[in-house]
């Protein structure tokens, strides 16, 4: 009985490891696909100066 429950403990432990790990690969993911579509919602209209370009944000 103890086998089992230490066994058990382990592949639990085994698991959250292993899903944890697949949440952080996904939510990085996830976030580098969000700054590709920020990046392509932005235009530049033209230049005031350097330190303040014009720009506009499409809404979509």
């Amino acid at each position: 009985m103890k086998k089992v429950v230490c066994s058990l403990s382990v592949l639990l432990a085994i698991s959250f490891f292993v899903i944890s790990y697949l949440r952080i690969t996904l939510d990085s993911e996830n976030l580098e696909i969000q700054q590709e579509i920020r990046q392509d919602k932005i235009i530049l209209l033209g230049k005031s100066n350097s330190y303040s370009p014009i720009l506009i944000i499409k809404n979509d």
